[in-house]
């Protein structure tokens, strides 16, 4: 019996060819981040909530531009890693580096963990209103009419700590 081996070949960064292949090495877990590009080519998210944003930071000290760093958290929390302190590992990896427009090999590293955790604190309540209503605009202009009903599936469940469990201290 002769085992086949799966190749998909995909558009990627530039002149980077991206052939992704089960039965090879190095891997990655992140497998899914050029669809996520892809995917937000098509939609404009990062796009759109970059437009809510304003940029107050001195561009003579930054390495960084507001649509690289959204992008970057997006992709990240949409890969499941939703901590900041995973960007200081996930800075390098050359999946993600190029699923946000950079060269896997010659270009900088993403942005840290600190670089992150500063635009995150620096959005107060009137960008975060823009980035929910842009956010919202880009959810509408995925569907052909607009739905008659939206649910909004908010869980408040009470989920207590018992005795001296490790972070009980954050329970509610």
């Amino acid at each position: 019996m002769t085992q086949s081996t799966i190749s998909i070949d995909l558009p990627f960064n530039g002149a980077r060819h991206l052939n992704a292949r089960f039965d090879a090495t190095p891997i990655t877990s992140d497998g899914g981040a050029p669809l996520l590009a892809a995917l937000d080519k098509k939609l404009g998210l990062v796009d759109s909530l970059v437009a809510a944003l304003t940029d107050r930071r001195d561009s003579q000290y930054t390495d960084h531009s507001l649509a690289d760093l959204i992008r970057q958290r997006v992709f990240q929390i949409a890969l499941g890693y939703e901590d900041c302190d995973d960007a200081d590992i996930l800075r390098h990896d050359p999946v993600l580096k190029a699923s946000c427009g950079r060269d896997p090999v010659l270009d900088p590293d993403l942005a840290s963990q600190p670089t992150l955790s500063r635009l995150e604190n620096s959005i107060g309540p009137k960008a975060s209103y823009r980035l929910a209503r842009n956010l919202f605009q880009v959810y509408l202009a995925g569907h052909q009419k607009r739905p008659k009903e939206i649910i909004l599936d908010v869980d408040l469940t009470d989920d207590p700590t018992h005795g001296q469990q490790d972070l009980s201290f954050f329970h509610g």
